[in-house]
């Protein structure tokens, strides 16, 4: 039977790491003829999303955890290197194009010795074991399919003296890890394409310290007393021309301005830098060679992820109110979101400083959990949990930096050595403050939650619709043509046959069969789709009817003794109605419904939308207009 709402259309995440996909227009024969069941093409396409998702996790980890030892070596270390080494890259310093394809072969053999490619690759085939990826690995020998250099402008090869007599040299060179997974009809790649900034030198102290800075800066610098200003980011602050709202969406893009155009930023971060790692090296010209250092970040660790875990049993429940209920119905299916009235409900039922409470102690249990990822030490992870920045946070994550250098000479001799990129876990705060936050709040999920979805429906708030529980009341009008085809081509006459009762069907076409790039855009134009942890968007938006006596969640949603079996509803040409069922005991009738969407999660009473009176042989449920 089907799950109400079943599996929506899901859209995958992707790291820093820069991620695309080709088919390559190849087959592998299958050595197991015992082959899992095909599955309907919008379920693989979230079954690719969720291994690529899982892929670029598991490289990720591998570098920090394998990798990041290996970019700075020493003589001793490039010793079962081919070509990565003292000699070769003084000897082929800004000669780049003298590389010959046998220098390639030994340039990638040591590249893959550094990136530690075979210990990747068997924990990458690790996941050929799970059940939910054996449709796209079966008919695949390995998953990992190469290390593959890229020799375009950006390779680079220098060399110069860290002090009299003293080398150091770089190899730099883009590169693309190979992945391979069966397609709907062909074998096809996914690669992950990232940078190597490799150094070589002499000075075993300055591998020391660069070992350092790679395996530490992320986490020092939270931890810093000194550098909280630069570690806690405030909307306020670098929300330039945009509301204070607007601070409870994506606020990534805000923070690479700010980062960029910010040279206090910037020094303050070298000279943290320099005293906490380089501090031998007084005279070391470290500085960023250029103004665009931010690279990327995420933040999927904030507020909206502790709605985006409830299930619907938890959510705020308005069923034993009727006046409560008919405030929280119009307030997102009735009236002009843009109104002020519309956000004082909200700030006056919903964002409730009971509720913010209860909601901040959920938000710091997820951030505590990230904490313990870290592997800080335990006065680390105390400093962190007693601040103030900590406590108010809205978000914690990462942002990832470029183009520290180390610049040796002047003119003709001057070398500029380029270090690492690296990472520094961060905290955001929409506000500080209580009262701002659920002003703010408030405000966001009225202009941009509650309107996008009225925009995305083609809702018009001007309408005047029946009084609310009557007779003749309704859910609401749909204006988007698509969605409306959406119902009445995938309305399924038999299955409601099958399962009288059911409103499964209507929910999920309102959603679920709208197209990927609909959806898509649907979650993007509310600001809030790079925020989310989950690949499954039925964790972020979804609508069903429920029973206020026992509510039930969305997983049970497609249980049998969950449907009611008084009313049924048909597709018209102009609309949605309900009619009596043919069959059944007719002992259940839903009375509320179930509602989330972005930072809201309801349930509320609306009884008569699911009535017929006596009266009454049908009645409209939804409008297509």
């Amino acid at each position: 039977m089907k799950k109400l709402l079943s599996v929506l259309a899901s859209i995958g995440f992707v790291s820093s790491s820069t991620v695309s996909v080709v088919a390559c227009g190849t087959k592998e024969k299958s050595k197991d003829t015992s082959k899992p069941q095909e599955p309907q093409k919008d379920d693989l396409n979230e079954i690719i999303r969720d291994f690529q998702t899982e892929v670029t996790k598991i490289y990720n980890s591998h570098m920090k955890s394998e990798v990041i030892g290996n970019l700075i070596g020493l003589q001793e270390t490039e010793k079962n290197y081919l070509f990565i080494k003292k000699d070769n890259i003084i000897a082929f310093s800004n000669k780049e194009k003298d590389i010959t394809a046998e220098n390639k072969k030994q340039i990638e053999n040591d590249e893959n010795l550094i990136l530690k490619s075979k210990l990747l690759a068997e924990k990458l085939n690790e996941l050929k074991k799970v059940n939910k990826y054996k449709v796209i690995l079966d008919d695949v020998d390995s998953i990992f399919n190469g290390v593959e250099v890229i020799y375009n402008d950006n390779f680079k090869i220098k060399s110069g003296e860290l002090s009299q007599g003293v080398y150091i040299g770089n190899l730099i060179n883009e590169y693309k890890v190979n992945i391979k997974y069966k397609g709907k009809n062909d074998i096809e790649k996914f690669e992950i394409g990232d940078t190597l900034k490799y150094t070589s030198t002499d000075d075993e102290t300055f591998k020391i310290a660069g070992d350092n800075l790679a395996k530490n800066i992320e986490k020092d610098f939270l931890v810093s007393n000194e550098m909280k200003r630069y570690s806690n980011f405030e909307w306020k602050n670098i929300k330039n021309n945009k509301n204070f709202y607007e601070g409870y969406g994506e606020f990534s893009n805000e923070i690479k301005n700010y980062i960029n155009s910010n040279d206090e930023y910037k020094n303050s971060l070298i000279n943290f830098i320099k005293q906490n790692y380089f501090k031998s090296f007084e005279n070391l010209n470290l500085d960023f060679n250029q103004s665009n250092i931010y690279m990327d970040s995420s933040f999927r660790n904030n507020l909206l992820n502790v709605f985006e875990s409830k299930s619907a049993k938890s959510f705020e429940d308005y069923t034993k109110s009727d006046q409560n209920s008919e405030k929280i119905f119009k307030t997102i299916f009735r009236n002009d979101p843009n109104s002020e009235s519309t956000k004082q409900v909200l700030k006056e039922l919903y964002f409730t400083n009971n509720n913010m409470d209860k909601w901040n102690k959920e938000l710091i249990t997820l951030k505590s959990n990230y904490l313990k990822n870290l592997k800080l030490t335990d006065q680390q992870t105390n400093l962190i949990e007693k601040s103030n920045e900590y406590i108010s946070a809205d978000s914690i994550g990462n942002i990832k930096l470029k183009g520290a250098t180390i610049t040796i000479g002047s003119g003709v001799n001057k070398y500029i050595h380029e270090l690492p990129d690296f990472n520094l876990y961060v905290t955001y705060n929409a506000s500080s403050k209580v009262e701002e936050k659920i002003d703010f709040l408030s405000e966001f999920t009225s202009k941009v939650i509650i309107k996008g979805m009225h925009n995305f429906y083609g809702m018009d708030s001007n309408f005047k619709y029946p009084e609310f529980n009557s007779d003749q009341d309704y859910l609401m009008n749909i204006g988007n043509k698509e969605i409306i085809s959406n119902i009445k081509n995938n309305f399924d006459k038999e299955y409601q046959l099958k399962y009288p009762g059911t409103f499964s069907q209507i929910f999920w076409n309102i959603w679920d069969k709208v197209s990927n790039q609909k959806s898509k855009e649907f979650i993007s134009d509310l600001n809030i789709f790079n925020m989310l942890l989950t690949n499954n968007l039925s964790l972020v938006y979804f609508i069903f009817e429920n029973f206020s006596q026992d509510l039930y969640d969305l997983v049970y949603s497609g249980s049998g003794n969950k449907y009611n079996n008084k009313i049924e509803p048909v597709v018209n040409e102009n609309d949605v109605s309900l009619i009596s069922t043919k069959t059944g005991a007719k002992d259940k009738n839903p009375d509320s419904i179930t509602f989330k969407l972005g930072y809201l999660a309801v349930n509320f009473k609306y009884e008569k939308l699911f009535n017929l009176s006596e009266s009454q042989k049908s009645k409209i449920f939804i409008k297509f207009v």
